[in-house]
């Protein structure tokens, strides 16, 4: 917000014509302490501006009213920062790949999907490669499963998900070992 409106008061904006007048004069003396007041409590009514300072109950409240219905409430205050920061982007690309990757990433960086014709599958079909190394919250593969199922267009179908785990490298001199561990997750199918 603009600092310079913060101490104009009414009275330093009217005219000189109408500062002339008495009553008009007396109303602005009279409403210069209420504005003032309520331009204090502004700072209250910028929700959305300020995910990164309010405090958890407020964070349950506003997933409620943005409709997040991927919300963890479970998860810590970073995650539930970032879910509901997504949402608006998630609601207005819902069916999309975007909003899959968007929404999974959110919780599991690194996750990557692949859509049936860049692994040669069956037209409709994908697949989702989770890295959960870095996970926000630790989520399980029933929480997934569901969230992949909010995200994804209807008419798309789960082939198969993996898990994929990274450990972290180590230095041992001059060698740099590094470890990958892929873990195929069931799915069903319909």
């Amino acid at each position: 917000m603009n600092k310079a409106y913060e101490s104009t008061s009414l009275l330093q904006l009217l005219p000189d014509v109408l500062m002339a007048d008495e009553s008009v004069r007396a109303l602005a003396v009279a409403t210069a302490d209420e504005n003032a007041k309520n331009f204090v409590n502004t700072k209250n009514l910028q929700v959305f501006t300020r995910i990164t300072e309010l405090e958890q109950p407020l964070l349950d409240i506003l997933a409620s009213d943005f409709k997040v219905d991927w919300y963890l409430p479970d998860a810590d205050v970073r995650a539930k920062r970032a879910l509901i920061k997504l949402c608006f982007f998630v609601h207005k690309t819902l069916g999309t790949k975007a909003a899959m990757l968007r929404a999974l990433t959110g919780l599991c960086p690194g996750t990557e999907l692949k859509e049936w014709f860049e692994y040669d599958g069956l037209p409709g079909h994908f697949k989702v490669l989770f890295d959960i190394t870095n996970q926000t919250t630790p989520v399980n593969y029933a929480t997934l499963k569901h969230l992949i199922e909010i995200f994804k267009p209807k008419r798309s179908i789960l082939d198969e998900s993996y898990a994929v785990y990274n450990l972290q490298m180590l230095n041992l001199g001059s060698t740099i070992l590094s470890c990958t561990k892929e873990i195929t997750l069931i799915c069903e199918r319909s």
